[in-house]
């Protein structure tokens, strides 16, 4: 198993197909997916990439980094229910091209229940990675920087 392959399913620990946003505004037609908008291989290629840990040796980093991180990238918003169309489409889009990206940008658009209100995707994924980017816990060294690329990334 490649080491981008490991360490996707390390971030995926605790994801759960049933923890999701459901977009109310547009209707999303069937068939759908649960999506990671900040997707996780984009996760892993900061990690590898920026240098937030060793490609030719990651493997004495303490695993609470990597729990840390993963417990945001797989958080409720993070997570939608969307088209299988958009989804597939969705995961050839290099994170380098999401902030002019027309798909991306619909669905920054879409809205979804937040209690009695609606607030869009973009609401959400921008607090999920402001609040990445000032994580300053023991174990926040990972999610902070990747927090600060996807911020980088979407212009934030």
């Amino acid at each position: 198993m490649s080491d981008n392959a490991l360490l996707n399913d390390i971030l995926r620990v605790g994801f759960s197909r049933s923890d999701y946003n459901t977009v109310v505004d547009p209707v999303i037609p069937d068939p759908k997916e649960v999506d990671h908008f900040f997707e996780v291989q984009h996760c892993v290629d900061i990690l590898l990439n920026e240098r937030l840990i060793s490609r030719e040796n990651w493997y004495p980093e303490q695993i609470g980094y990597f729990m840390d991180l993963a417990s945001f990238v797989n958080e409720h918003r993070n997570l939608y229910k969307i088209s299988r169309a958009v989804n597939q489409a969705k995961k050839n889009i290099p994170l380098n091209q999401y902030r002019n990206n027309a798909v991306i940008q619909a669905y920054l658009q879409y809205k979804v229940a937040d209690g009695p209100n609606q607030v869009t995707v973009e609401s959400q994924v921008r607090a999920l990675a402001t609040a990445m980017r000032a994580r300053n816990t023991q174990w926040g060294k990972l999610t902070k920087g990747v927090g600060q690329s996807l911020c980088t990334a979407m212009g934030w």
